[in-house]
């Protein structure tokens, strides 16, 4: 079976998913050449996952801030099955709630990393479950707890270096500490901060992205 009313599609010999739910087959009896005659089924009503942001790391997707059903969980990281794209397991999923209750803003890939980046703290994930084999997928930390970002699509990695507009000002993070990058570097003044925040738009500010120009190794905010 691949389709029915064009709403399911085929999983292995046992389950298949659907657009609000999936489906239980058991196999009743078979031909002597192994042809399906008939099989019995049930249907489970499942809620569907809508992430804002979706990321590819650890040969899995990864979907920050999600809408489940009719409740929002933006603090929420879910992840799908190795290798694949479909529903995720119940079970697949951290609440990024470590004395910080801000919402998931962003994240990037970081070396052999995944920083994701809220309001107010930065989280590491560490890919683990071909390292242990004790069930842990995903090891996740705070790495940083003095401010993350409200424009997360701003972050940017050159060189192993990310770069983001922070919540005072644009940051440089090396996986282990901040530093500004506006600073004169002789007289110490922050004239380019304080032209950027003195014009932004905080009712706009998530819409502020970032990119790399590698070839003069420019950091550029739009």
């Amino acid at each position: 079976v691949t389709t029915v009313n064009d709403k399911v599609t085929a999983k292995d010999n046992g389950s298949f998913m659907a657009e609000a739910g999936s489906w239980s087959l058991k196999l009743v009896d078979t031909t002597l050449d192994g042809e399906l005659i008939y099989m019995d089924y049930s249907f489970q009503e499942t809620v569907a996952i809508k992430p804002r942001y979706v990321w590819s790391f650890g040969g899995r997707l990864l979907m920050g801030n999600t809408y489940e059903g009719t409740d929002h969980y933006d603090y929420r990281l879910r992840w799908t099955n190795a290798g694949s794209s479909e529903i995720l397991q119940t079970l697949n999923y951290h609440d990024l709630t470590d004395d910080d209750s801000s919402r998931i803003m962003g994240g990037e890939a970081q070396s052999s990393y995944f920083n994701i980046y809220k309001q107010n703290t930065i989280y590491r994930i560490t890919h683990v479950a071909d390292e242990l084999n004790i069930g842990l997928i995903f090891a996740i930390t705070p790495v940083w707890k003095f401010g993350g970002t409200l424009a997360g699509r701003t972050v940017q990695t050159f060189n192993s270096i990310q770069y983001f507009l922070g919540l005072d000002d644009v940051y440089a993070f090396d996986g282990v500490n901040l530093r500004s990058i506006t600073t004169h570097t002789q007289s110490r003044t922050h004239r380019i901060r304080d032209d950027i925040f003195s014009k932004r738009n905080e009712a706009a500010i998530n819409k502020c992205f970032g990119s790399i120009n590698q070839k003069n190794s420019e950091y550029w905010l739009w």
